[in-house]
């Protein structure tokens, strides 16, 4: 009768360890400390890799209160410092400071044909919820000891981890200001997920090719077209200066409050891959050149050009205007 108790006090204490995840607030996004183990429930300890599931399943195998994260908020959590370390004997990496922290395990990922789980200890592999651009492929979070890329991309078919954020989000939907630069109303942040803007200004964003770039600007806002793109080029003589924010690199324009930073966010390859990222920018603007291509800006460490042409499903970042 005793060990009966003992073992249903031991119960209900995980249930209730499970019912009280809070997680922890990291650069905007609320992170759940916990993976996931059976669909719709928290493992009982943070070391604990929990299952492992496919695109289309992870999408629905968080808590209630709990989502998977999308590619952006990947991007958030792997700009934050991190670290690899072991908890429990089990190693994976710690993003974040202090109580501002969470751990994640290298719980490595599982064949989908065989069931065999490989490279457990070494390598994390994390779901978002963003399809990718082919249909079949999907985003995820990839890390190691000495790696942390945000937006990887595979098949969907791929047995993965699923780590979840809160569904309670703060997002910028519309900037109520903007900053007035040689007469137009620049926004201060790129443009994330369609209609909405990203948290930070030096947030590179999502890329978007010319024609999903015409109705990617939120509410109140649109894609500029080239002559302002000039107007912002033409803003000092020097055609903005080369600058760094919060660690990332790209071109700064206008003077003193009357300024934006624009990211050096590079571009999405055909192949999927994102590339020159802290090496170039590229910006989509509103007008197209002939049936197949439109007009970008494109800038680097020396050079800024408002006015150069790609062909329309290039995938590159956007920067609105009211």
């Amino acid at each position: 009768m005793k060990n009966f108790l003992l073992a249903f006090i031991s119960m209900l204490a995980v249930g209730t360890a499970r019912a009280q995840e809070k997680g922890v607030e990291i650069n905007g996004e609320r992170w759940a400390t916990r993976n996931v183990g059976e669909k719709g429930e928290f493992v009982d300890n943070p070391e604990d890799y929990g299952n492992y599931y496919t695109f289309e399943e992870a999408r629905s195998a968080c808590p209630d209160g709990w989502r998977t994260p999308t590619v952006e908020e990947h991007q958030h959590l792997t700009d934050v410092d991190s670290e690899w370390t072991t908890i429990n004997g089990v190693a994976g990496r710690r993003f974040g400071s202090g109580s501002n922290s969470i751990f994640i395990p290298a719980s490595g990922m599982r064949n989908p044909s065989n069931g065999i789980v490989y490279i457990q200890g070494e390598t994390g592999y994390y779901w978002s919820s963003t399809a990718y651009m082919f249909s079949g492929t999907a985003y995820y979070m990839n890390f190691g000891n000495d790696h942390s890329y945000p937006s990887d991309n595979t098949v969907s078919v791929s047995c993965f981890s699923v780590r979840c954020v809160s569904v309670d989000r703060t997002v910028v939907t519309v900037e109520p200001h903007g900053v007035t630069i040689n007469g137009v109303t620049w926004a201060t942040h790129n443009v994330g997920e369609k209609g909405r803007f990203v948290d930070n200004p030096s947030d590179y964003g999502n890329l978007y090719t010319f024609e999903e770039a015409q109705t990617a600007c939120p509410e109140g806002w649109r894609t500029p077209t080239t002559v302002e793109h000039r107007y912002l080029a033409a803003s000092d003589r020097n055609r903005g200066t080369w600058t760094a924010l919060n660690g990332v690199v790209g071109r700064r324009f206008g003077s003193g409050n009357n300024s934006i930073f624009l990211p050096a966010a590079g571009y999405r390859t055909t192949f999927g891959k994102e590339t020159d990222q802290g090496t170039v920018g590229y910006y989509w603007s509103s007008t197209a050149r002939g049936s197949t291509s439109g007009n970008h800006m494109y800038f680097s460490r020396e050079h800024v050009n408002p006015s150069e042409s790609s062909f329309s499903d290039t995938v590159y970042s956007v920067r609105c205007v009211r």
